[in-house]
């Protein structure tokens, strides 16, 4: 990718960050550095840290959001990347599916 991508994290998952220990969050901040340089890649190219569960696309194929895992200091951490605009980014906890 050429352009660096912008990636806004929820207050939400701010608030969750900033509880985690140093390392937690130097490891995160390198996973917001990887989405910013290679968008959605950084998830689906990156099996060791992250394990895509669902992918929801627009009408037109184009990728709505990404239900993911993101493995921090050995736990993994369910996530979802939201595409607001081509290269802009909301990283945000994920909201479990109420159920029937």
């Amino acid at each position: 990718m050429s352009e660096a991508c912008q990636v806004f994290t929820a207050i939400t998952l701010q608030r969750k960050v900033r509880a985690w220990d140093e390392l937690s969050n130097a490891e995160f901040s390198f996973f917001r550095d990887l989405l910013a340089e290679h968008g959605v890649a950084a998830i689906s190219g990156n099996p060791k840290m992250c394990a895509v569960e669902e992918e929801a696309k627009h009408d037109l194929g184009t990728r709505k959001h990404t239900d993911f895992w993101l493995k921090i200091r050995g736990e993994w951490t369910p996530l979802t990347l939201e595409v607001r605009h081509p290269g802009v980014f909301i990283l945000h906890e994920q909201i479990p599916d109420p159920g029937p």
